[in-house]
């Protein structure tokens, strides 16, 4: 039964005159210019009693009956512009009658009445010259006609109403084209008509009853791939974030309303994410995408423009699902490929502050884990990174931001806190390496190549060397010193082998400033913590003294958890199974190794590994480095003399300390600084 509202009854209660033009419109053979005198009327009339007597007559024209087979000649087409020209009168009425009918059962009869139209003509649009001769124009004027109108309907409707609105019964190629008009809402005037289409957008995208069984129409309508939905959605986000910033001399009504639609959108994400997190593979290509446009910023601010605005307890237990998700978001991302950078980049837009502000109160429940993991773990691991570090700097002493770290961590729930030890942690570590970075930017600390030829032991600026072109590994001072490794060296028969362990470094989720702060790194706390580490040789002598004195130690240096720790082995006490993550593969260790051990590199080739956190796993690397000190091969020496197995374990530690102790008298403390060679790994 057609509802009153739609009835031709309805139609009594207008004037004779109205009532006459009203006939005249809805008449089988109407011209379209009938329609003139009604939509004047429908978008003029004050009176919005008389509008609504009109809806009988919309209801009327726009019958499906009307709607012919085939679209081949002019009579036809006529009765397409007719319903046309009607539906764009209801689509650019700046303040439509269709947000205020107050029955769902009118709202949603009267839809049934609106979608056939706009269905046909967005699939015959080709053969209606009234839209416009091109088509990317007529495409637009379709979308902001439905999307004008779908928001009207849909103006504070229940997610209930939207499922029936979209889906009962099933019509085919609506959600596509909801999201192929999800670009245009944007640009549309005035501005409330653009946030009343955006929102109507989101309420279509946030249903689990359409977003997952159409995800496929959803994507083809955004263009057809996971980065055309992410660009839909950060230009989105973007609007929506502008909303969240400036909304507080708004009344709180708008304000929650664009805090809802901020939050909304974290969970449309999730419908698209099909992420199962692997080692090394944290984020799907979908969120991958939305990082390329720019989602780690948006959100940071949004995060902290979210708590700014909403002070009201009420209102943040009501966002505690949102935040727990948004942080939950953020560690799956630091925890990618690169995930380093963007970390960096929420710094830099806030993220510390809301952190720290987010990690006790109301919201603990639901970021404890995420937040805990990102102090603990995800922090203190990226603080090799120098992107990292200068970002925390810039926090650190921004007027807005420095100020509202402070305040946050100020706070008496922070200060109960024991996430408070991770976080003061952070600055010692902090200050330590930004000191060295500034060092190595400024060219103050020397970036010099030993030759890799074990038979000479030339050192000189690292552009005057040749790499090989095998191996990509090893270095040269000239070519007779390659021609020399090559023939005698035995490189000839390692250089596919230490192709294996360059295919590894570059493996690794490192870029080239990243790789040279690294190795510059190393060679600094090598020299800055010699005596630990012959502290950690002594013991490892006496823990393993079935050990060959031909067997070469390595030094391992960790610094997965952000502070360093060191620990010194044989080579031999080196699981099998960690070797390809080490080198790349065994053969490329077996070629380390037989470097070390060559009666022709006398100690002077030292094999570093290094552990890190990169790409949401811990990774390691050996770094085989010339020195041309061989001070911690005679330390070695020194600790395999018999006088020296007599003696126990803490005798023999103070012994090989002071045997180190007297190499180094008469030296000044610059020259214990670094090693000679920072040898970035990649150029």
């Amino acid at each position: 039964m057609v509802h009153q509202f739609l009835s031709p009854e309805s139609l009594g209660t207008l004037d004779a005159q109205t009532r006459a033009l009203v006939d005249a419109a809805c008449a089988d053979d109407a011209k379209p210019s009938a329609l003139g005198p009604i939509i004047h009327i429908f978008e003029n009339d004050a009176a919005y009693a008389r509008r609504f007597a009109l809806l009988p007559a919309i209801y009327s024209i726009l019958n499906p009956a009307r709607i012919p087979r085939a679209i081949e000649s002019g009579t036809t087409r006529s009765v397409v512009e007719r319903s046309w020209k009607l539906l764009y009168a209801m689509g650019h009425n700046t303040s439509p009658v269709l947000s205020f009918i107050p029955d769902d059962t009118a709202t949603l009869q009267l839809w049934e009445r609106i979608w056939p139209w706009i269905d046909l003509i967005q699939r015959e649009q080709a053969k209606l010259p009234f839209l416009s001769p091109y088509p990317s124009e007529a495409q637009r004027l379709i979308c902001e006609v439905l999307m004008t109108i779908v928001a009207a309907l849909a103006y504070e409707q229940d997610p209930g109403f939207m499922e029936k609105f979209a889906l009962h019964p099933p019509r085919p190629g609506l959600v596509r084209l909801v999201a192929m008009s999800w670009q245009h809402t944007h640009a549309l005037a005035p501005l409330e008509r653009a946030d009343a289409t955006r929102l109507a957008v989101i309420k279509f995208l946030d249903h689990p009853a359409i977003a997952k069984p159409y995800r496929a129409d959803i994507l083809a309508g955004c263009g057809g791939t996971n980065a055309d939905v992410a660009r839909a959605i950060m230009l989105h986000y973007r609007f929506a974030l502008y909303d969240l910033q400036h909304c507080a001399e708004k009344p709180e009504r708008e304000c929650n309303a664009a805090a809802s639609l901020f939050a909304s959108l974290i969970f449309v994400i999730g419908y698209f994410d099909d992420s199962k997190p692997t080692v090394g593979r944290m984020t799907s290509d979908f969120v991958d995408a939305l990082c390329d446009n720019g989602f780690v910023a948006v959100l940071s601010q949004g995060l902290r423009a979210f708590d700014e605005r909403n002070h009201n307890q009420k209102q943040r237990m009501k966002w505690c699902h949102f935040v727990g998700d948004v942080f939950m978001r953020f560690m799956a991302i630091f925890m990618k490929r690169a995930g380093h950078l963007e970390l960096a980049t929420a710094i830099e837009n806030g993220f510390m502050q809301s952190l720290v502000r987010y990690s006790h109160g109301e919201y603990k429940s639901k970021t404890e884990a995420p937040v805990g993991a990102i102090f603990r773990s995800i922090l203190p691991g990226y603080l090799i990174r120098p992107a990292v570090l200068v970002a925390l700097d810039g926090a650190s002493k921004h007027a807005v931001h420095g100020t509202a770290l402070r305040d946050a961590v100020d706070a008496p729930a922070f200060r109960r806190s024991p996430l408070l030890a991770e976080y003061q942690a952070i600055w010692p570590i902090l200050d330590y390496r930004l000191e060295l970075l500034r060092r190595l930017k400024a060219g103050e600390i020397p970036t010099r190549r030993m030759c890799d030829n074990l038979q000479c032991d030339r050192v000189g600026e690292g552009d005057s060397f040749k790499r090989c072109s095998g191996c990509h590994k090893l270095w040269y001072c000239s070519a007779a010193c390659q021609n020399e490794d090559w023939t005698e060296g035995g490189h000839k028969r390692g250089c596919k082998a230490f192709r294996d362990l360059y295919s590894h470094e570059q493996s690794l989720d490192l870029d080239k400033l990243d790789r040279t702060f690294l190795r510059a790194l190393v060679d600094h706390d090598a020299a800055h913590y010699q005596l630990n580490t012959i502290q950690k040789c002594a013991q490892a002598l006496r823990a393993f003294p079935n050990e060959s004195d031909s067997t070469p130690y390595h030094t391992r240096f960790n610094y997965a958890d952000g502070s360093m720790s060191i620990d010194c082995k044989p080579v031999s006490r080196v699981p099998q199974a960690m070797i390809p993550q080490i080198a790349g593969s065994s053969a490329a260790w077996a070629e380390c190794l037989r470097r070390a051990m060559s009666p022709a590199n006398d100690g002077k080739l030292v094999l570093d590994v290094v552990a890190f956190l990169g790409g949401g796993t811990v990774s390691q690397c050996v770094m085989p480095v010339r020195i041309r000190e061989r001070k911690m091969q005679r330390v070695l020496e020194h600790m395999r003399t018999p006088a020296m197995r007599g003696m126990g374990l803490d005798e023999f530690v103070a012994d090989a300390v002071g045997f180190y102790n007297e190499m180094w008298k008469g030296e000044g403390e610059k020259e214990r600084d670094f090693h000679l060679e920072i040898s970035p790994l990649k150029d």
